[in-house]
C-alpha cells in the first residue's frame, strides 16, 4: 500500500514540486495550500507523513506544527518542515517556546530549507518513513 504524504504549504509551486516528485516515487500526496486546510484533512484521515511550511499567512506552520504535537490524536504523526526560515531560526525559536514548559515540544523529523532539491526531499521522506532506498 502506498504512503500517503500531507503537503502543506501556501506556494502553489512548492507544492506541486513536491507533489511531482513523491508521487513519481510511489507516493500518495494531499496538497494543502493552508494550516486550516491541512489540520482538516489530517484530523479527516490521517496521513503517513506531514510535509509542513513554517512561514504562511493566517495561522503558520509554527502553531499548525505546536497544535498536531500538542494533539493526542495527532502527535505521533511525523512531520518534515520546508521552509523558507533557516533551521538554525526554527530551532532557537523552538528552544524559546520550550523555556518554562513542562514537556518540551519535540524537534520535527525532518528538516529542510527551500528550496529543496528531488534528492534531499526523497532521502528525507524514505528516512523518515524508515524505507529502503
Amino acid at each position: 500500500m502506498p504512503k500517503v504524504v500531507l503537503v502543506i504549504d501556501d506556494e502553489m509551486e512548492v507544492r506541486t514540486f513536491v507533489a511531482i516528485e513523491l508521487e513519481a516515487a510511489g507516493y500518495i500526496v494531499w496538497p494543502a495550500e493552508s494550516a486550516a486546510m491541512g489540520l482538516a484533512r489530517m484530523v479527516e484521515e490521517e496521513p503517513d507523513l506531514i510535509t509542513l511550511d513554517v512561514l504562511m499567512p493566517r495561522q503558520s506552520g509554527m502553531e499548525l506544527y505546536r497544535t498536531i504535537k500538542s494533539d493526542p490524536e495527532l502527535r505521533d504523526l511525523p512531520v518534515l518542515v520546508i521552509s523558507g526560515m533557516a533551521h538554525k531560526t526554527f530551532r532557537h525559536a523552538l528552544q524559546n517556546e520550550n523555556q518554562g514548559r513542562a514537556e518540551p515540544w519535540p524537534e520535527p523529523e525532518g528538516y529542510i530549507e527551500k528550496p529543496p532539491g528531488p534528492e534531499e526531499l526523497l532521502k528525507a521522506v524514505k528516512r523518515i518513513l524508515g524505507q529502503k532506498k
